[in-house]
């Protein structure tokens, strides 16, 4: 998980989606399909849309849509009390792997090492798990809700801030299978679906 997605982001989920595997390529080929002008500010992060197929939603940088009370952590909470010593270990560990750039890298997804001996520290008063639960919120708030749905099947994915940065899927599927949702969306802009 990235820094600020573990602070502020709302992709979580048990299956992750790995960068750089195609599924970018199939998202691009669905925002293409659906918003093929360019000069729409927010083509590379997904233009909001819904037909009765699929649903798109740029990530959301807004507090709840829906008024649900959202717990803050406790001050003693491990991710306020452990944050900082957390930051400061991965930037000493990853400073010295320069990138292709020469520079310093620091995103944690490039040292999947560095989170296994060093996980991020976790929410231990409960603020997290009570802000995700998806009964607290309607289903539409724009804080819980995926970055992409397939109402078929429900599948969906959450991201953090753009397209598969950080993400997680709620189905375990192949690249293959990905390719077929994806089609089928294309395809219900092309029947005229709503």
């Amino acid at each position: 998980m990235e820094l600020g997605n573990a602070i502020f982001g709302n992709s979580r989920g048990e299956y992750p989606i790995e960068r750089g595997e195609g599924f970018e390529d199939e998202l691009s080929r669905l925002f293409d399909a659906y918003a093929p002008s360019r000069d729409n500010s927010w083509r590379e992060y997904g233009e909001e849309f819904e037909n009765d197929v699929f649903k798109v939603m740029p990530y959301w940088w807004g507090d709840c849509t829906c008024g649900a009370e959202c717990p803050k952590h406790s001050k003693d909470c491990d991710v306020v009390v452990k944050w900082s010593d957390w930051v400061d270990a991965r930037i000493n560990y990853c400073s010295d792997k320069p990138d292709k750039h020469g520079l310093a890298e620091v995103n944690i997804g490039k040292f999947p090492e560095f989170e296994n001996k060093f996980p991020a520290p976790k929410c231990s008063c409960g603020a997290e798990a009570n802000w995700q639960e998806k009964e607290e919120h309607e289903a539409d708030c724009k804080l819980i809700a995926p970055n992409f749905l397939f109402k078929p099947s429900g599948f969906s994915i959450q991201w953090y801030k753009y397209p598969l940065r950080d993400s997680y899927m709620s189905h375990d599927i192949s690249l293959d299978e990905f390719n077929k949702i994806i089609s089928r969306c294309i395809d219900s802009l092309k029947e005229g679906k709503v």
